[in-house]
């Protein structure tokens, strides 16, 4: 039961910390999306637009599934609904959203 607990615990500042870093993200891709539509003159345009288009976006939808995931699997831990099963289908879901959002990315 500890280890459940401390895991939990564990899970809930993860989630803190990537809510943070999410929002670190969303800034840089709204400057990087000014920058490509010739505001902000503080770093070249092409560096932007690549920077915009497939590296900001492969984070930002890693970090916005994995915020998301484990915000559901709190909400769900609050409703005494958890378990290695519910583990597991968000594990996949996860997956399988960020793998059909980024593959496009790179082709």
């Amino acid at each position: 039961m500890a280890d459940r607990t401390k895991r939990n615990r564990a899970l809930v500042k993860t989630n803190r910390v990537l809510a943070y870093i999410l929002l670190a993200a969303a800034t840089a891709m709204i400057v990087t999306g000014y920058r490509t539509t010739g505001w902000f003159a503080f770093f070249s345009r092409g560096f932007a637009d690549i920077t915009h288009r497939i590296h900001l976006n492969a984070a930002f939808i890693v970090l916005l599934a994995a915020h998301s995931l484990l915000s559901i699997r709190t909400a769900l831990m609050r409703k005494k609904i958890g378990g290695a099963y519910i583990d597991a289908l968000l594990i996949v879901t996860g997956t399988i959203f960020i793998v059909l959002f980024i593959i496009p990315l790179f082709v």
